[in-house]
C-alpha cells in the first residue's frame, strides 16, 4: 500500500484513539509513524507470499503496541486498539487495492 496512505493512517488512529496529547508527542509520533512505515515497506519487500507478508505485519503491530505502551506512554488498551485497528484496516486496505488492480488488469 502506499507509503502516505499507511503513514496518514497511522497518524491518524494514534491521534484519535491514543488518549494521549497529539500537540505534546507529535516529533514521537511522526518517528513512531516512519518506523512503522519503513518497516512495512522492509516486510513487503522481504515476504515471498501473502502469508509471510501477514505474518510480518503481525509482527510489525505487536511491536507498534510495545512502543507506544513505552515510548508514548499510551495506556494498554489505548495501545492494543490504535495497533489492531492500524493491522485490520491495513490488511482490509491491501486486498480491497489488490483486487482493484487485478480487475483492473484483466481488463
Amino acid at each position: 500500500m502506499g507509503i502516505i496512505l499507511t503513514a496518514v493512517l497511522l497518524y491518524i488512529l494514534i491521534s484519535e484513539f491514543g488518549e494521549i496529547s497529539a500537540s505534546d508527542h507529535r516529533w514521537k509520533i511522526l518517528v513512531l509513524v516512519i518506523a512503522a512505515v519503513v518497516l512495512e515497506q522492509a516486510v513487503g519487500y522481504v515476504a515471498g507470499n501473502w502469508l509471510v507478508g501477514i505474518l510480518g505485519m503481525a509482527v510489525i503491530t505487536v511491536a507498534l503496541a510495545g512502543a507506544m505502551m513505552l515510548w508514548l506512554k499510551m495506556a494498554r488498551n489505548a495501545a492494543l486498539k490504535v495497533a489492531g485497528l492500524f493491522f485490520v484496516i491495513r490488511i482490509a486496505l491491501g486486498i480491497a487495492l489488490l483486487w482493484l488492480f487485478q480487475g483492473m488488469a484483466r481488463s
